[in-house]
């Protein structure tokens, strides 16, 4: 026999053990109840009312209303226009003119008499002007504009997907958020309970003042945690508010397309690198800097232009009046550029350097994709880890509060052993949500990086939650305990503090 058994042996020869009185009985039993209480509350999610919102709802209102979204698009009409005032270089210039006014003329002249003359000349006109040749200046601006328009277009779609999965985070935020304050209050309760019982246990006398204070303590503690998920969850409503347009309501679980996500992390990466806005703007952009480096070499070409003008014009002179002008003329001009001060010479150059700097853009976009990619799939994949992990805890440590409680109510287990229990349940059930969050934001993410993030891609039913396997079996002392067995069913205990012991 080992030392430890045989003091055991001791303590139980000069300690033995008694039934319980019916107070002590009572207090017992209500030590028990509360591991089964705990062991509920701290293992059952939160519920949520009904009707909720979804986090399609929340998609569609920020696709339309979000500011951010809205200043993209008119950029994107901005780029339209330019397009447009572009391509008036194809188009002539066509004007309409018509005058009229009084000319008067007196003549002086010795020997003769003064004569005084007068008419009102008058008429109209039109004229166009055509260009013929500018050395492709007008071709290529337009090209130009087309590429800067794709660009802006590519970087509207990134603006609406990463908006959307800013809208994933805040809305699985809120859900965490709320989640961790009905947790932390549902333990709140409990310690109160447990702290309400560890009072009476010690007016009794069978726990020791120290054990009562760390009860209160525990209690106290809670309170502050409390305190910090409502500041929480407050401050993750008001975010959700600045990107969706409203104050989330009731929010149901959501979960995500699993369909659209990748099977690896170099698939990702491919098409990423592949379909990524960012990258492809980037391209676009590289496009229009050396579509605008011809642009500006134009100014080295000569230009032809082509004028046409017709007026018809009455009283054009005094000395005929009456009379009756018309005239038409056709004009070709050729322009032949010799020295502009160094102007095109600059604009070239200038636009050389906007090239090099898209070029720039362009490999930090890659590497930043590339790198958002790889930090979402290990968040996205380390998440799973943590949820199975926090499930096999919460199993776990729901199994050692009820045992842990039991084993206080006999003696062999201090209170503040089973406050630790307790409160590694409650960080174990806060972990699990924390991890399910991780697990949807990473994923959208995923999704933003390689472009999957869009109501054309995402339907409603993709979103639906699959709530994970959740432990829901309880020890058998606990179950017991929970259907409200009487005092007197429950096996003899042996109390924590015995006041008969000297």
């Amino acid at each position: 026999m080992t030392d430890r058994a045989a003091a055991r042996d001791d303590v139980r020869r000069q300690h033995p053990r008694r039934v319980p009185s019916p107070r002590e009985a009572r207090s017992f039993a209500l030590g028990g109840l509360l591991a089964a209480v705990a062991v509920a509350a701290l293992c059952v999610g939160p519920g949520q009312a009904a009707p909720a919102g979804t986090l399609y709802d929340a998609f569609r209102a920020a696709y339309a209303n979000n500011p951010t979204i809205g200043a993209q698009r008119a950029a994107v009409r901005v780029g339209v226009q330019d397009v447009a005032i572009s391509a008036t270089g194809f188009a002539p210039d066509i004007s309409l003119n018509s005058d009229i006014g009084y000319r008067d003329r007196n003549v002086l002249s010795p020997g003769y008499p003064r004569i005084d003359q007068g008419s009102r000349p008058r008429g109209y006109g039109a004229g166009l002007t055509q260009n013929l040749w500018n050395g492709f200046r007008t071709t290529n601006s337009v090209a130009r504009d087309e590429a800067a328009l794709l660009s802006q277009r590519d970087r509207l779609s990134e603006t609406e997907q990463f908006i959307l999965a800013d809208v994933a985070t805040s809305y699985v935020d809120v859900l965490r958020d709320t989640a961790i304050l009905e947790i932390r209050q549902k333990n709140q309760e409990l310690l109160a309970a447990r702290h309400r019982q560890a009072l009476y246990q010690f007016e009794v006398g069978q726990i020791t003042k120290t054990d009562a204070e760390q009860t209160a303590a525990s209690l106290a503690r809670s309170k502050a945690d409390i305190a910090v998920a409502k500041l929480n969850l407050d401050t993750s409503r008001a975010v959700f508010a600045s990107i969706v347009g409203y104050d989330p309501g009731p929010l149901a679980r959501t979960g995500l397309p699993t369909a659209l996500m990748p099977k690896s992390l170099d698939g990702a990466i491919a098409k990423a690198m592949k379909l990524n806005p960012a990258i492809r703007a980037a391209r676009n952009a590289i496009t229009a800097a050396e579509l605008n480096i011809a642009v500006q070499k134009s100014g080295y070409l000569p230009s032809l232009d082509l004028s046409v003008s017709a007026d018809r014009r009455w009283d054009p002179d005094i000395i005929l009046p009456k009379s009756q002008l018309d005239q038409m003329s056709v004009v070709g001009r050729l322009t032949v550029p010799i020295f502009d001060r160094g102007l095109t010479p600059a604009a070239v150059q200038r636009a050389a350097e906007i090239r090099s700097q898209k070029l720039s853009e362009l490999d930090r976009e890659r590497a930043v994709v590339r790198a958002g990619v790889i930090q979402s799939w290990g968040l996205y994949v380390a998440s799973e880890s943590t949820i199975r992990s926090a499930q096999a805890q919460i199993l776990a440590n729901d199994r050692a509060l009820t045992g842990a409680t039991l084993e206080a109510s006999v003696g062999q287990r201090t209170t503040l052993d089973v406050l630790i229990t307790q409160q590694a349940l409650l960080d174990s059930r806060v972990s699990l949500e924390t991890a399910e969050r991780d697990r949807i934001v990473a994923g959208f993410r995923l999704l933003a990086l390689m472009s999957d993030m869009s109501l054309d891609t995402i339907r409603p039913q993709d979103l639906r939650y699959t709530p994970p396997a959740r432990p829901v079996a309880l020890p058998p002392m606990a179950r017991r305990l929970s259907l409200g067995d009487e005092p007197s069913t429950l096996p003899t205990l042996r109390p924590a503090f015995d006041s008969s012991v000297n």
